[in-house]
Parts: structure tokens; sequence; C-alpha cells
């Protein structure tokens, strides 16, 4: 019989939830990220869960973007057929899975301008960070500011 007694310790919650809050985060590529966590936002037909059974051809592009050997994606496509939906998928899983400096470049100021006027919210949760804090520090942008 050994001398020494054996007892099992008990972790205090919050001690447990400090530890979940440094868990590495969970990496997915682009367009399993968006069935996850992106809501098509109001300005489509219909505010709803994206899913990517509703245009599947963009599932490979937006993978490309999560591929560290694809230097350059060319998406040549007619109008309507979910380019600035894969393009705001894949700007927000890089947003929120790994935040730094962006630039999305368009023909136009004008073009650019509609485009964010009329698709990007850069309210939208998963355009921010942690305390509502942009990559870079400083607050978001509001619409009018862009």
């Amino acid at each position: 019989m050994s001398p020494y007694r054996v007892e099992l310790y008990k972790v205090h919650p919050w001690i447990i939830r400090a530890l979940m809050c440094m868990r590495p985060v969970e990496h997915l590529p682009v367009y399993k990220w968006a069935e996850k966590w992106r809501v098509v936002p109001d300005s489509d037909a219909i505010r709803r869960p994206f899913r990517n059974s509703v245009t599947p051809y963009l599932s490979e592009i937006m993978d490309a973007f999560s591929n560290e050997d694809v230097q350059r994606i060319v998406f040549v496509k007619p109008t309507q057929v979910g380019g600035t939906t894969a393009l705001e998928n894949m700007l927000s899983s890089a947003v929120d899975q790994d935040p730094a400096p962006a630039m999305i470049v368009y023909p136009s100021d004008k073009l650019a301008e509609r485009t964010v006027e009329a698709k990007l919210e850069l309210d939208d949760p998963a355009m921010q960070t942690a305390g509502g804090q942009v990559p870079g520090g400083g607050k978001p942008k509001t619409k009018a500011e862009i």
C-alpha cells in the first residue's frame, strides 16, 4: 500500500474559460468559413446564411484564396454570378482569421464607391476584430468616410 494519497484536482470554471480563450484559432478554407460564419447582407434579396450549394462554382475560387501556393486569382465572369460575394467572403475570412492590411483595387473610383456603398458592410462584425477595432488600430471607417 502506497503511503501517498492521490486526489483529483478540481479546476475552477474561470480557469477553464481563460484557457479556452488562449486556444489557437481554427483556420478554415474560405468556402468553409463562409458557410460557418457569413450572413448574406440586406442588400441581397434575402438576408440568410451563406450556402455554397447556391453557387457551387465559387467554392474552388474561394479555396484558391486559402492556398498559400496561389499568387494570383483571375476570375473572368459575367455580371450577377456571385463574384463580389466571393470577394467579400475572401476579405472577411482574411480579416477574421489572419488580420493584416488589405486592399481591393477597382478600375475606377466611381465603381469602388458604388460597390462599397451597396455591398460591403463595414459595420458587419465579420469585418471587425475584437473590441470594434480594425487591424492596425483605430476605429473602423464608416461608409461615408471611405
